[in-house]
């Protein structure tokens, strides 16, 4: 397993991509809004968002303030990207 705190500061949009593996997060702070397969479901301190292997993910801070999330999914995930850029980040390796 692989897991990290996603800090995400205030107006940030995330860039919408397919996830290899199952991504679990867990709200902390704030409020996100993730977004899968085009559904937007609200992430605040203690829910918790199942991003299924092989969907469309983003994830955005519309709020006033910053937000954070904990972030558990399997080793070797991948995202790719809408131009079919494939990035795996040091933390999922």
């Amino acid at each position: 397993m692989c897991a990290w705190r996603l800090e995400v500061e205030a107006g940030v949009a995330g860039v919408p991509h397919r996830v290899s593996k199952e991504e679990v997060l867990l709200g902390l702070t704030g409020e996100l809004t993730a977004t899968i397969d085009g559904r937007a479901e609200r992430l605040r301190a203690g829910d918790v968002v199942l991003v299924p292997a092989g969907s469309t993910f983003g994830i955005d801070n519309s709020s006033g303030g910053p937000a954070s999330a904990w972030v558990t999914t399997s080793v070797g995930l991948t995202a790719t990207l809408d131009s079919g850029e494939a990035i795996s980040p040091p933390w999922v390796r």
